[in-house]
């Protein structure tokens, strides 16, 4: 699962990634900002941590229901993002949570104009076919957030990674919180 980001244009990263990965029996985080090109050879890493063992999986390689994931950015005074809350509730209450630092992890401290959340593959462009599956994802924000076609999640975006997740619509276009659904498609 990543939530992809953009700053505002004319920065040096163009590319803020928020991960969850599923890798074995772990479910661990990472953080990744990019300068990324048109091509994958025109990828520059401008900050990187993770991934980074969070919880452990009794079911191996799959999230069993229940599982919530969340993945809060925090802001300095200027609106940039300065840290990253990854947290796990497993399905039987057990919250496990890290903090990461971006200023002690020596990111560029930057605001986020644009996002979108993809439930897609591991890494370097790896696809995923999943079984089955379906939940909820919330976002919520202190100022308002509006939906716009070109940033939904689901449309193709910041990822060369991919799966057959689909996204329901997003609405209304503007509001401090709203709610989308995601599914597998056979």
């Amino acid at each position: 699962m990543q939530l992809n980001a953009t700053p505002s244009v004319g920065q040096a990263t163009n590319s803020m990634q928020y991960v969850f990965e599923i890798n074995g029996d772990e479910i661990q985080w990472q953080v990744q900002y990019a300068n990324a090109g048109a091509t994958a050879s025109a990828f520059v890493e401008t900050g990187n941590a993770g991934p980074t063992n969070l919880v452990g999986l009794q079911s191996g390689n799959n999230l069993p229901q229940g599982y919530e994931l969340a993945i809060d950015l925090l802001n300095d005074a200027g609106g940039n993002v300065n840290k990253v809350n990854f947290s796990v509730v497993d399905d039987s209450g057990q919250s496990t949570s890290a903090q990461v630092d971006l200023t002690a992890n020596s990111f560029p401290l930057l605001p986020i104009t644009s996002f979108q959340l993809n439930i897609v593959g591991l890494d370097n462009g790896a696809p995923v076919t999943f079984t089955q599956g379906a939940g909820n994802i919330t976002y919520q924000a202190s100022s308002r957030l509006c939906a716009g076609t070109e940033t939904c999640p689901g449309s193709g975006g910041q990822t060369v990674e991919n799966s057959n997740a689909a996204y329901s619509t997003i609405g209304p276009p503007c509001c401090f919180g709203v709610t989308d659904q995601f599914f597998t498609v056979p």
